[in-house]
């Protein structure tokens, strides 16, 4: 992935839904080269979709992380969690972590009696697998970007900008 690529998904990560021909001009490359390079990104993995981000609280919904502590992280034990996690509707992400914490959920629910439910069915489900259970409701999302900006104000997007600029 060369400063092009990560330039694209800069862009993206911004807006999922810019048009490729956006990304063209902003970035002063040809329209079929941003194409080829998005279909690429596409093929190779490293660019999985285009997501939206709801304000949760706006519809109607809670947001809650739960921290899983495992007492057993066998391959087939994580097979079945992840199988749990894949397939149930209010679960929108799981992640495999370090620390005290061995996995981490987000939970999308209409309210904290549904979130219990979730919670009681990983801990009958899964009583074997897991050691403990931490819940933190998130009351405000301040910052979510797939794909950070890292660039200090003012550098340009590509290292070769100031050459073509000259």
């Amino acid at each position: 992935m060369d400063s092009l690529d990560k330039n694209i998904l800069r862009i993206i990560s911004q807006n999922s839904r810019v048009k490729t021909i956006e990304i063209a001009r902003k970035l002063k490359i040809a329209f079929s080269t941003i194409r080829q390079r998005i279909q690429k990104l596409l093929e190779k993995g490293l660019l999985e979709g285009f997501t939206t981000l709801l304000d949760l609280d706006k519809i109607g919904m809670l947001n809650y992380k739960i921290l899983i502590q495992a007492k057993d992280l066998s391959k087939t034990n994580f097979q079945k969690l992840y199988q749990f996690a894949y397939q149930h509707p209010n679960i929108t992400w799981f992640f495999k972590t370090f620390g005290p914490f061995q996995f981490e959920m987000r939970i999308e629910v209409e309210s904290q009696k549904e979130f219990q439910k979730i919670v009681q069915e990983l801990r009958s489900q899964f009583s074997e697998t897991i050691e403990h259970i931490e819940s933190i409701l998130v009351f405000e999302e301040v910052k979510e970007v797939p794909y950070a900006d890292r660039r200090r104000c003012g550098e340009p997007l590509m290292t070769d900008d100031r050459e073509r600029a000259g």
